[in-house]
């Protein structure tokens, strides 16, 4: 028995819920929010938000940098299979992700740089905690986060999502990447193009453009089953032992986003009911 059905109610997964509103919240009696809304003040009020966060384990530093670089590249394509926020407050924002706009007003938010060296990263950690700007490496914000106390890598940037099967796929393909990235090169890439391949994504989700290395451009969702289709041919899959993740994976490639499914409905009967039943968990 769920949660819900013990209750009768139906539960939803979604970056933002579409009705609620800013004012209708109330900060956490948690002590590390009290001392997090002293700073942020009407900035974190406005969190009234849902990701998320998928942890991979890697053996090294190295390996642990490589593959945080690697899935900042390829964030775009992660957010896009997640997009499940296009509302705010019950108006339609003209964005797939607007729990990102929210969560990129963080002082430590966003896309992170390309790191070059795990000493690197360390000594600007180290910095602000001894500043007193942090207190831990929870309160590095980023939408890729190493966690050292962990030996992983988070990925943060996705919206909630109500699939179980979706969230098992996207897992799948991050897992394989870090893998891929343990043990291959893995070039430096431009912060500022890595902010747009970003926002293609907020904004026009799986259908977005991204900008590649090499110039090119090309559909976030072409971009993945390429990405899809080196890593089945490397055999990273197999070696994972999560071959049956790949049609999955591909599934959910060729079909529509949970963002793109919630403003279809919207447009169709100008209704913010249907948003709010495609986020339904199933």
């Amino acid at each position: 028995i769920t949660v819900g059905d013990r209750y009768d109610l139906n539960i939803i997964a979604l970056g933002i819920h579409p009705l609620l509103k800013n004012e209708d919240t109330q900060v956490t009696e948690n002590a590390r929010y009290k001392e997090l809304f002293k700073e942020l003040q009407e900035i974190l009020r406005r969190f009234i938000i849902n990701g998320m966060h998928i942890h991979i384990g890697l053996p090294s530093e190295k390996a642990a940098i490589k593959a945080f670089n690697l899935t900042n590249y390829y964030l775009p394509l992660f957010l896009a299979l997640s997009t499940s926020s296009p509302f705010h407050e019950g108006k339609f924002t003209g964005l797939h992700s607007y729990r990102n706009k929210i969560f990129e007003t963080l002082p430590r938010g966003g896309i992170a740089e390309y790191i070059e060296h795990y000493d690197e990263f360390i000594d600007s950690i180290n910095r602000l905690y001894l500043t007193g700007y942090i207190k831990s490496y929870n309160d590095i914000w980023w939408d890729t986060r190493i966690r050292p106390d962990f030996g992983t890598i988070e990925l943060r940037v996705c919206d909630a999502i109500n699939s179980i099967e979706r969230i098992q796929a996207i897992a799948a393909m991050l897992q394989a990447l870090c893998l891929y990235a343990r043990d291959n090169y893995v070039s430096k890439h431009s912060y500022l193009i890595s902010k747009q391949n970003k926002w293609n994504a907020e904004r026009y989700s799986l259908d977005g453009e991204f900008i590649t290395n090499d110039g090119d451009l090309i559909s976030i969702r072409d971009l993945g089953k390429k990405l899809l289709n080196n890593l089945r041919s490397l055999g990273i899959f197999s070696e994972l032992s999560t071959e049956h993740y790949i049609d999955v994976i591909d599934k959910y490639l060729y079909e529509p986003s949970i963002s793109q499914k919630m403003i279809a409905g919207y447009k169709k009967n100008g209704s913010l009911k249907d948003a709010v039943i495609k986020g339904i968990i199933s």
